[in-house]
């Protein structure tokens, strides 16, 4: 299963999904307050826990996330808040094949190439 989210400066939206027939189909999403949180790892505990209990055979796989803030060689800091984010040691933490970290902003620009003419 895929993660996908968006770390801003006062909101994080995640979703977890697959790509079935060329399309996304989402198995669990779930927007939270940042100041909710102390870190980037409690965010994403909570949010394995919630889609566990959604489908307890759900595991996540490999994901990417785009923060608020630059992001070099997988790695990055939010610029309005003093959290950090490595790609590969999030991935290590919980059992992913790899996860992205990119910059939130050019994850959106990426995104304009998926979208239809309808």
């Amino acid at each position: 299963m895929i993660l996908a989210g968006d770390v801003g400066a006062t909101k994080i939206l995640l979703e977890a999904g697959d790509f079935r027939s060329g399309a996304w189909v989402s198995a669990h999403s779930a927007r939270y307050a940042i100041v909710d949180f102390a870190n980037f790892g409690d965010v994403l505990r909570r949010f394995i826990a919630e889609l566990a209990a959604v489908n307890p055979r759900a595991r996540l796989t490999s994901g990417a996330i785009g923060i608020a803030g630059p992001v070099v060689g997988n790695k990055g800091a939010m610029t309005h808040r003093p959290w950090t984010f490595d790609g590969d040691a999030i991935a290590r933490r919980f059992d992913m094949k790899r996860l992205r970290i990119v910059n939130d902003l050019a994850a959106s620009a990426r995104g304009i190439e998926a979208l239809s003419s309808r």
